[in-house]
């Protein structure tokens, strides 16, 4: 080989690197796992509401009597979905997350140490006045009544009755009974053996406990802490 061949080869090679490490790397093939299947959707329910405008009307301080348990009386101060509460009877103090679940029912969550613990109250606004509690409540809404009472939510049309329970944020209706006059709504569910009833106060409904439990909205959480302790 001449001295001229030998320098072309030599160029020649030198040209090869370059351009086998200016090439850009092979494209690797990623794995993906294949997409779960969506879950089942749950029964759709058969009632409307606004949860947040529920919510703009729940904000500000509250003396609230009979949520936790029965006989406590409470100090209340929501804020958004936050909740603060002060028991008086055990002078204890927490904050929860609300959650309105329903036209009639509501749920406060408290974080601890094993999860969630959450505490279900049903209410009814009739005009501007809150009832609230423990007891039974619910509401006309056109042609359906939707009552809160039972675990859960019974609904009643001209189709028939339907009783609804909620398990992780999703609906599941079965058949009841139901009836309403102009002065009581009564239901029935085999799922807890429930019978009960309660009274019809032109468009909104409630039991005797909760109609006459109505939280008082005061002007600061101080003054709920204080008007919670003279109860």
């Amino acid at each position: 080989m001449t001295r001229t061949s030998i320098a072309l080869f030599l160029i020649l090679a030198a040209c090869s690197k370059k351009d086998a490490d200016n090439a850009a790397p092979a494209a690797k093939k990623v794995e993906t796992a294949p997409a779960a299947p969506a879950a089942p959707p749950g029964p759709a329910t058969p009632w409307t509401y606004d949860a947040a405008a529920i919510q703009a009307k729940l904000q500000g301080a509250w003396v609230m009597k009979d949520q936790g348990y029965l006989g406590s009386v409470e100090a209340w101060e929501i804020k958004g979905d936050q909740v603060k509460m002060w028991d008086s009877k055990a002078n204890t103090e927490k904050t929860a997350t609300l959650k309105i679940d329903a036209p009639c029912q509501l749920t406060v969550s408290v974080k601890t140490k094993d999860g969630t613990e959450g505490t279900v109250s049903h209410f009814v606004f009739d005009g501007d006045t809150l009832h609230m509690g423990l007891g039974d409540a619910g509401l006309k809404q056109g042609d359906k009544t939707i009552a809160c009472m039972s675990n859960g939510v019974f609904v009643f049309d001209a189709s028939g009755c339907k009783f609804y329970t909620q398990m992780f944020d999703k609906w599941e209706a079965k058949d009841a009974t139901c009836s309403l006059a102009a002065d009581k709504f009564k239901a029935s569910n085999k799922t807890f053996s429930y019978d009960g009833d309660m009274a019809v106060h032109g468009n909104v409904l409630a039991g005797d406990q909760l109609w006459t439990n109505q939280p008082v909205k005061v002007a600061s959480y101080d003054e709920a802490k204080a008007k919670a302790t003279a109860k």
